[in-house]
């Protein structure tokens, strides 16, 4: 092993640091990251040697660039020694996993897949994962590291990746760079020892402490190929010059010996010999002198290349001719296997060919059907490349397109449109660049041109009978008025559309809410009881969520929000769920059903930061930075303030900002910073400003006026607007919220009966709000002497702020009573507040009967992590078992 690590002690000891963890439980991601020939897989092989020395299971994957095609091929070759294990996993997991593999017919959902891997792995930790040339793995073997490396703290799995540039993985990131000059030398007199001293020095400086080009380049020169004038030439990056090294070498194997190594180059399968040499059209003796030249191993059965730059070398030496020939003689071997033989058909190609076009195309299509959405992409993309005719190719880029959003991947998506634009000729095909253009710029400022653009196209599009297409149009319009302001005349024109077209109920419900939210609201509220009756897909739940939502009318949108997250997560849709659960989120924090509102705040971060939904995980992480604000824990508060980077670009995303910041400004008491933070969402000039979420910020913003005297003439200004916005709406939350203001703006003789009003009048099931009523009434109360009056709505204001945790309210109702000359302590520490967020709702699941399994599965965690939260959380109860946790939920 000392020879493996010459110089590497730092790096060897942050490896063997994260394996060791491993084994004792704690899991980690390390990613190891330098220039081709630096070390990476020396270091991870240095490291798999220390963990088999202490008992830990290693398993490994390499990226091949053969296979980036092959969904989950590095997945398959990681899992492999653990797939008799499959057997033991949730019905759906294994279900997925199995499709990926091509080891049952079925379709795959990558979080499902994820969570299979994830659950496999912590069964048989502590394991090392080492993930070689992660630049190389396939996009969907990444996305699956990726989901690990987010969930393994708890877990006795430790994540080793080595890749040449970024990556998508989150852990600790070592940097790999030159041995120092002592350590090159000792290298270099290990391997070339006779070299003369003028040409050592020569290689020491040219190699910049690379340990593959000081094994590799004198072997060269002794090799006779170069002469010490000729080594290394300057003009080359030192990876050319490693390639040029093993080209060099490659002159000198006999042509069957070369020709196994091209086919071995082009492979896109699993390295098996026997399909190798019938590529190639050699003997074995060609596999034994690749070997014995030092390119090759075999490994496990598979051959391997010894360095990847020995593949990219075997691969530019051919040049195009040779390697068109090799794919044509794989075609000819994988006769009976379809899907491989035209993807070498494909790759032999030297131009458009539209039966292979036509034949990808149904690949594609068959890979989508089964849930494939990364592979069905790749080859989609391979037909549009070979397809000369332009309105079929930007058909099939437009697919791909599709296809590409689906798996998150919005760059790929963005350039894939872009591409396809200027020869989309169609209606139907101008549309979907029009709709995937609008999806990737969803409420960018300054979009009203394009709102007005895409509305016009859904009439067109439901004029030549392409209905569907036209509703989606239709609700991309809509969106964009949810996050930016297009102005009333274009509000009006999508709402009229959407009741002129044949659309579904959820569909035109969502886009007359996105669209004239007070103007329609009364009508959809209305509606949605009917519609939410007969609605069962998850997706057309989810409109239904988002039209409940933005009309304030809270209760039916947790109501519905039920039965979409179940079954968005029974169907793997993180995306949409994400979007579901921060809106629920936000709907229960404001109604005070705190607990719930924590959970789901939670969640929604880790789903949309999952499903990188980048206004998304501004919106969510503003959600659970008020509902952490509001409860006084402002180290998680500006935890989750500090994670959101840049300029809010939307007025939904810019209100929600200054609504978090003004909520936790106002429960800690700083009334004047809170003011300031909500009266931007009633100024229609300000970027905050936001027709739906203003209507329930009014009572917060009259809350910071009240202990604000400067503020009171502003407020009841504001509050005006309002009144007349109510007069038009029946949005429970616009009405609770002006109530409120109502009463604690009024001049003192209209005071007492605004205050009676709003409170006779309060619904039953918003705890929080009639908190703050009960406080402002009984505060006003005092002021004006009646003391006896005022102690029943602070007490039970003050219980009321006690059962939510709301620490700041509570502090304030108890001072109020002491100014009553009654006093009351505070109680004691509640250990369901002292749980996070997460452990709150694994301790919910489990008191309902779930088993860690079942919670691991709706959570996306594995079920040593969901046992790991529940033997922490049990001690903060003050209880030992899950029965003790049932009798202690029942009694919360």
């Amino acid at each position: 092993m000392e020879a493996t690590v010459t110089g590497r002690a730092r790096e060897m000891a942050i490896l063997t640091g994260v394996v060791d963890d491993a084994a004792r439980g704690a899991g980690g991601v390390l990613l190891v990251r330098g220039e081709p020939g630096i070390g990476k897989s020396h270091l991870l092989a240095a490291a798999a040697g220390h963990a088999r020395s202490r008992g830990v299971l290693v398993l490994a994957t390499v990226g091949v660039p053969a296979e980036a095609h092959l969904p989950f091929a590095g997945l398959h070759q990681l899992l492999r020694p653990l797939l008799s294990r499959t057997s033991e996993l949730p019905e759906p997991q294994r279900a997925a996993m199995l499709a990926a593999f091509g080891m049952s017919p079925g379709s795959q959902n990558v979080f499902f897949i994820a969570l299979a891997a994830l659950e496999l792995l912590a069964d048989a930790g502590p394991v090392v994962v080492l993930a070689d040339d992660l630049h190389w793995l396939d996009d969907a073997t990444v996305e699956v590291l990726a989901f690990l490396a987010r969930r393994i703290a708890a877990e006795p799995i430790a994540v080793l990746a080595a890749t040449r540039s970024g990556s998508s993985l989150d852990g600790r990131l070592v940097e790999v760079t030159g041995l120092d000059d002592d350590a090159s030398r000792a290298l270099l007199r290990r391997h070339a020892a006779d070299l003369t001293p003028a040409t050592r020095e020569r290689l020491l400086t040219e190699a910049a402490g690379n340990p593959l080009a000081l094994v590799e380049l004198p072997a060269a020169i002794r090799a006779g190929r170069w002469d010490d004038a000729a080594v290394l030439p300057s003009m080359l990056p030192l990876t050319a010059r490693l390639e040029s090294a093993f080209s060099a070498r490659l002159d000198d194997l006999p042509a069957a010996t070369n020709a196994l190594l091209l086919a071995a180059a082009l492979d896109d399968g699993r390295g098996l010999p026997s399909e190798i040499l019938a590529a190639a059209g050699v003997t074995e003796d060609a596999l034994t002198a690749a070997q014995v030249a030092g390119l090759i191993s075999l490994d496990g059965g598979r051959i391997r290349f010894r360095h990847p730059l020995i593949r990219a070398a075997v691969h530019h030496r051919a040049g195009d001719a040779d390697r068109r020939r090799a794919h044509l003689a794989w075609s000819a071997v994988l006769a009976e296997q379809p899907d491989r033989h035209l993807w070498h058909r494909a790759a032999a190609a030297t131009g458009p060919d539209a039966a292979i076009a036509d034949a990808l195309e149904e690949v594609a299509g068959r890979e989508r059907d089964r849930g494939a959405l990364a592979a069905a992409n790749i080859v989609q993309q391979r037909a549009a490349r070979l397809t000369a005719v332009p309105a079929d190719r930007a058909r099939r880029l437009l697919d791909s397109a599709e296809l590409a959003f689906e798996l998150g991947h919005h760059h790929l998506v963005r350039s894939l449109v872009d591409e396809a634009g200027p020869i989309a000729d169609t209606p139907r095909e101008q549309s979907r660049v029009m709709l995937l253009t609008g999806v990737l710029d969803d409420g960018r400022a300054g979009d009203v041109a394009a709102i007005r653009g895409i509305t016009e196209q859904a009439r067109r599009m439901a004029a030549a009978g392409e209905q569907d297409l036209a509703g989606l149009l239709l609700v991309g319009a809509g969106r964009r008025c949810w996050w930016t302001e297009p102005g009333p005349a274009q509000r009006r024109a999508i709402a009229a559309l959407a009741d002129e077209l044949p659309v579904p109920e959820p569909v035109r419900l969502s886009v007359l809410t996105f669209a004239e939210p007070i103007e329609q609201g009364g009508r959809v509220i209305a509606a949605l009881p009917e519609v939410f009756a007969v609605t069962r897909d998850p997706g057309e739940l989810a409109l239904l969520v988002l039209a409940a939502y933005i009309t304030g009318d809270f209760d039916r949108c947790l109501e519905v929000a039920g039965p979409a997250t179940d079954g968005l997560r029974a169907q793997g849709r993180l995306a949409l769920l994400g979007q579901v659960l921060t809106l629920e989120a936000s709907a229960a924090m404001h109604r005070g059903v705190w607990a719930d509102a924590a959970t789901m705040a939670d969640e929604a971060v880790r789903a949309t930061v999952e499903t990188g939904q980048p206004d998304w995980i501004l919106a969510a992480r503003h959600v659970d930075a008020a509902m952490a604000g509001l409860r006084g824990d402002t180290g998680r508060a500006g935890e989750q303030v500090a994670l959101i980077v840049g300029d809010d670009q939307t007025s939904a995303v810019a209100s929600s900002a200054h609504q978090s910041r003004g909520l936790a400004a106002l429960a800690s008491g700083a009334y004047a910073e809170a003011y300031d933070q909500f009266r931007p969402a009633f100024d229609p000039e300000h970027p905050a400003y936001q027709r739906a979420l203003q209507c329930w910020l009014i009572s917060y913003l009259a809350e910071a006026a009240m202990h604000s005297g400067d503020r009171l003439e502003d407020a009841r200004l504001v509050l005006a607007g309002l009144e007349e916005l109510a007069v038009v709406s029946p949005s429970p939350a616009l009405h609770v919220s002006v109530r409120y203001a109502r009463a604690a703006l009024a001049p003192d003789d209209d005071a007492e009966k605004l205050f009676r009003d709003a409170i006779d009048r309060h619904p039953a099931r918003w705890p929080f709000p009639r908190a703050r009523l009960d406080l402002a009434y009984g505060s006003w109360l005092r002021r004006h002497r009646r003391i006896a009056e005022s102690r029943e709505p602070l007490r039970a204001a003050r219980e009321a702020f006690d059962r939510l945790g709301a620490q700041g309210w509570s502090e304030r109702a108890r001072q109020e009573l002491r100014a009553t000359g009654e006093s009351s302590s505070r109680p004691a520490p509640d250990g369901w507040q002292r749980l996070s967020p997460q452990e709150l709702q694994i301790a919910t699941m489990a008191a309902a009967g779930m088993s860690n399994r079942e919670i691991g599965q709706r959570l996306y965690l594995s079920h040593r992590t969901v046992g790991s939260h529940l033997y922490r959380l049990f001690p903060k109860l003050g209880i030992t078992s899950r029965i003790q946790l049932k009798d202690a939920i029942a009694h919360r």
